[in-house]
């Protein structure tokens, strides 16, 4: 009978992973040691940070969690929600719920930073940069674009570095936002055998490498940009990049003179934004359609 332990020892060796690189800002190797050989059950949020780490997606292998686990990850899902959709207010309400829990471990601890970073993207990036640095630091040994496929990193580690890609785009340093952004698009490819898990995160950077190849008049790439982050959303299910995609595969369309095979993209972002209540976007969709002619 295999133990967890045994499990995680097995894969790791497998992927020919040390200890070193798989502890690495999550745990002492030491912690790694005794879970390997069975001596210590992990804690849930470290024993998922460890198959997300190794590539494995955490449902399939399940674990009880004690109520007060369920209840910071209850929070960290509605914080998450909210943030999605814009809602800075509940966030922030959420964000002082889950600080007044004693005892956080590093994984709140800095879920919170990332979090208070994400809300300052819009108006100030630079900060934001910072602030998700700062975050990312504790966790990521080294977070040049560059060592990305050298480190061994979680979604949320994803995220931070999609999201510092962001804010040095907004920050008007281009080619160091594609350049970070090119790089974790080869490190899902390669490293991440989740693909459904990390369909989302994946989606949204071909949603922003195609926004910024078409501003760059890079159509072609743009397209196949868009072609390869719409059936990411088609096969997995994932729709929150879904219209962002058709609405960029269609004004790339238009400006390679290509106006039927726009249409169709088009009528589908329309509509997805009217189906997902979408204001701003579907306004923005509703004014190219009617720009360009087209009839929704």
């Amino acid at each position: 009978m295999y133990y967890f332990g045994e499990i995680i020892r097995t894969i790791r060796n497998q992927k020919g992973m040390s200890q070193d690189a798989l502890a690495d800002g999550i745990c002492d190797i030491s912690t790694l040691s005794r879970i390997e050989n069975n001596h210590q059950e992990p804690h849930p949020n470290l024993r998922d940070l460890l198959l997300e780490r190794l590539g494995i997606p955490p449902s399939l292998f399940p674990s009880s969690k004690a109520k007060y686990d369920i209840k910071l990850l209850e929070l960290k899902y509605e914080i998450n929600q909210q943030l999605i959709h814009g809602r800075h207010d509940k966030v922030k309400r959420l964000l002082a719920e889950i600080e007044r829990i004693p005892n956080l471990d590093f994984i709140y601890l800095q879920h919170i930073k990332y979090v208070r970073a994400i809300m300052l993207m819009k108006n100030k990036p630079k900060e934001a940069f910072e602030a998700l640095k700062e975050a990312a630091s504790m966790s990521v040994k080294d977070l040049s674009p560059d060592k990305i496929m050298e480190q061994v990193l979680t979604q949320d580690e994803i995220n931070m570095f999609r999201n510092m890609a962001i804010c040095l785009e907004r920050m008007e340093k281009n080619c160091d936002a594609v350049k970070m952004l090119y790089a974790l698009k080869k490190y899902i490819e390669i490293k991440i055998n989740d693909k459904e898990g990390i369909a989302p995160t994946y989606a949204a950077i071909l949603f922003s490498l195609s926004s910024w190849e078409g501003k760059a008049e890079n159509r072609e790439e743009a397209l196949w940009l868009c072609e390869e982050g719409i059936n990411c959303c088609v096969e997995y299910g994932t729709y929150f990049s879904y219209a962002g995609l058709l609405y960029n595969r269609a004004y790339n369309l238009i400006k390679l003179g290509r106006k039927d095979e726009a249409h169709d993209s088009t009528k589908c972002a329309y509509y997805l934004c009217k189906v997902r209540d979408n204001q701003v976007q579907y306004e923005h969709v509703k004014s190219f359609a009617e720009e360009h002619g087209i009839v929704l």
